[in-house]
């Protein structure tokens, strides 16, 4: 099952900017309950995106036109490694211990007031999502933003910080995936 990545998979699928209608296409039916939640999501994002645009950081400026550009921007800006554990050290971590993406990619961190995000989901159903913050303050400020922005009933979710660094953990509350949660969990800790 494909669908529980674990704060970031509603806001990706918020990210894209809407066409402009076509004047001669019929018109058009008129938006479930589903999708306004989307639409609303998605202009909040791309005005967030504009307002960062403006800014006065001329090397961001244009970059954050994009969602391409805001993933590169973000990848060349991360936080000292210094800082908290790497992505790249979690993952490591996560595959000594047997547990392996079978995607991986990075998300849009500003989403949740990261700096930088990856993550994927494992063959089982299990999402994951590592993001790097400024500071321990910023990540546990992250982690209390997600847990509240992102609640979804049929979630089982469980975010973890260690330093600057955060370790989301989700899946459809249907899946049996206590186990390789918990060992998810143990690596990140012994990290």
């Amino acid at each position: 099952m494909r669908t529980w990545l674990p704060i970031l998979g509603v806001a990706l699928a918020a990210c894209g900017r809407e066409s402009p209608p076509n004047p001669s296409a019929a018109p058009a039916a008129p938006p479930t309950t589903a999708a306004a939640p989307a639409s609303a999501a998605n202009a909040a994002t791309m005005a967030r995106l504009d307002r960062l645009a403006a800014s006065s950081d001329p090397v961001s400026a244009e970059s954050m036109k994009s969602i391409g550009g805001r993933l590169q921007y973000e990848a060349s800006h991360r936080p000292a490694a210094l800082a908290s554990p790497r992505v790249e050290d979690v993952l490591t971590s996560l595959g000594t211990a047997g547990i392996q993406l079978a995607e991986q990619k990075q998300y849009i961190a500003m989403t949740v007031k990261a700096a930088y995000c990856v993550g994927g989901q494992t063959a089982d159903g299990l999402s994951i999502a590592v993001c790097e913050y400024d500071s321990p303050a910023a990540a546990a400020a992250g982690k209390a933003f997600v847990t509240e922005r992102f609640r979804i009933p049929e979630l089982d979710r469980q975010i973890h910080v260690r330093g600057a660094t955060t370790l989301a953990l989700g899946h459809h509350t249907s899946l049996p995936l206590t186990e390789v949660t918990r060992k998810a969990a143990a690596a990140f800790a012994t990290l």
